[in-house]
Parts: structure tokens; C-alpha cells; sequence
């Protein structure tokens, strides 16, 4: 049985639930940078300033579908308009940013939300819905870094690690963000430990939680010093 590509949103898939069929023209647009650029005087060159808090931040992004809408059962217009209907308000059901999953893009969700920029073209019968989703800027991967199930790894995308230690005194450990953005783990612990990353120290409690300014950049070796089992879980994001 041939596959149906679809997107699943909202608690439903246009598909399997919805019954209804992507046609092949789609659109994921790349985000801009947001650069803060500062001439200058008497220069030709200009002052970067765009990741004075850390990484490169970016702006939103738009995901464009193009749904065929068609009443199977009847074929009538009126039909066709109930069921252009309830697509629209499945779509536009969500407040505020909700996963998007496409099926073209396994193992990865998006944040998005349809916030305008669509439209309906009718032909008698049948039509076709363009949907526009604004998006957060990053596809955000499904698995925590550090999953060992072979079946999922990707080797173009994923990176072999160890995320969880058991700590005697110090340790000194290695961790790999395979991501664009900066990640921010949750890092559970079962005693007071102190980390020490690129020249800062970080004091870590008991329990599991995430630490406002511990980020992880591409390659971050880290200092542990303390007695217990301490672990880290953030999911990549790429663009």
C-alpha cells in the first residue's frame, strides 16, 4: 500500500484523520540571522554584536502547505465547503506555537502556529487550501542526545556520547552538541556537584532541573567535582 505523506498537528494527521492529501508543492523557508551590526567610524568594516549573549540567534520561519480539499463521499460544492471548513479550523485550532510533525522529515518536529497568509482556491467541486505556518526557527530533534538505539541513529546528524556519570571526587568529561542553536541540558543530580566550563563555575544541586546560563556550544569540556551520579538531557536543534 502506497505511503500518504501528511503533517500531524494539533492532535491529528491530515491524512489518517483528516483524509485528506498533501499535493507535492511545499515550502520550508531557511530563517534569516538576526545581526546587530554597528558601523565603524571612519571604517568600512562594522562592529558584530550578534552574539554578545551567546549564539547566533534568528528569526522566524514559515512552512507552506498545499492541501487538496475534496468530499469523496458526495462531490457536491456544498460538500467540498464543509470539508474546507473542517480543515481550516483543525489548522487554525492551536494558541500559540504546537509541534508540527511532517512525514518527510522523520526523527523532527516544529513549533508552529498558522497565524495568517493563507488562502482557498475553489474549483467547483474540489479546491486547494494554502497554509502558511509561522515557525520557531529550528526543527527540534524527537530523541535525547545520547540515545543508544542503533536503529535511530543518524551518523550524518548524531554524535556517539556517554550523558550520564557516576562522579568520585573530579571528573573531567566531554560533550558534544551536534546542534545549531545553543542547548540548554537538564542536568539531574543526586548530590551538590560544582562544574566548572569555560572558565565558570556552576553550582548544581540534588534533583533535576535546568541552569539559566549553563549552555552547551559545539565541544564543551567540563570539570565535575563532587561524589554521586549526575546526567544531561537536551534535544539538538538544526535548521
Amino acid at each position: 500500500m502506497a505511503k500518504h505523506y501528511g503533517i500531524r498537528y494539533n492532535g491529528r494527521h491530515s491524512f489518517e484523520d483528516e483524509g485528506l492529501l498533501l499535493l507535492n508543492e511545499r515550502s520550508i523557508s531557511i530563517p534569516d540571522k538576526k545581526k546587530v551590526l554597528v558601523p565603524i567610524p571612519f571604517s568600512n568594516e562594522k562592529y558584530d554584536f550578534s552574539t554578545v549573549y551567546g549564539g547566533q540567534l534568528y528569526e522566524q520561519r514559515t512552512l507552506t502547505y498545499q492541501i487538496k480539499i475534496k468530499n469523496t463521499i458526495y462531490g457536491t460544492k456544498e460538500a467540498m465547503n464543509m470539508a474546507k471548513t473542517s480543515a481550516i479550523n483543525w489548522l487554525m485550532g492551536t494558541t500559540g506555537l504546537a509541534p508540527l510533525y511532517d512525514d518527510a522529515i522523520p526523527g523532527f518536529y516544529f513549533l508552529a502556529e498558522v497565524q495568517g497568509n493563507s488562502a482557498f482556491e475553489e474549483d467547483w467541486a474540489h479546491g486547494v487550501l494554502k497554509i502558511t505556518f509561522t515557525a520557531y526557527p529550528f526543527m527540534i530533534s524527537e530523541k535525547a542526545e545520547g540515545s543508544d538505539i542503533w536503529d535511530e541513529f543518524n551518523f550524518e546528524l548524531d554524535a556517539f556520547q556517554d550523558i550520564a556519570f557516576d562522579v568520585k571526587g573530579s571528573l573531567d568529561i566531554l560533550l558534544v552538541n551536534t546542534g545549531i542553536s545553543l542547548a540548554r541540558p537538564e542536568i539531574t543530580s543526586t548530590s551538590n556537584m560544582t562544574l566548572t566550563m569555560r572558565n565558570q563555575q556552576f553550582s548544581i544541586i540534588p534533583g533535576s532541573r535546568v541552569y539559566d546560563f549553563f549552555t552547551l556550544e559545539k565541544e564543551n569540556e567540563i570539570r565535575i567535582k563532587g561524589n554521586g551520579r549526575i546526567s544531561f538531557k537536551w534535544f539538538k536543534e538544526l535548521i
